[in-house]
């Protein structure tokens, strides 16, 4: 179930599945490779909070298996672009996240 909701179309829902996985990972061993294929799509998210949530899966599965550190490399250049957009003030929707003047 948390595998089809990564792919849902709110992306609070995403956010949330994102954070359930990353739980799922820390707990239970058996889990090592039922979220990887979602990682890039959640770490690629135009929605801030689901990349931050992706992210922070990422780093679950890498700390808890780092044997699949290589596989995510691919994901490092879309990150640091993605992680750049949300520090950069002059990010192109900046008003969605905007609250009371001040931006995520």
């Amino acid at each position: 179930l948390v595998e089809k909701l990564l792919t849902a179309s709110n992306p609070y829902i995403r956010k949330k599945a994102a954070l359930c996985a990353m739980r799922m990972v820390r707990k239970n061993e058996d889990l090592e490779d039922k979220f990887n294929h979602r990682i890039g799509g959640l770490v690629e998210d135009s929605d801030h909070a689901v990349a931050l949530c992706g992210c922070s899966l990422l780093i679950a599965v890498v700390d808890t298996y780092p044997e699949y550190t290589r596989d995510f490399r691919k994901h490092i250049g879309s990150l640091m672009l993605v992680l750049k957009g949300i520090l950069s003030s002059s990010y192109s929707s900046a008003s969605e996240y905007d609250v009371s003047g001040v931006t995520d």
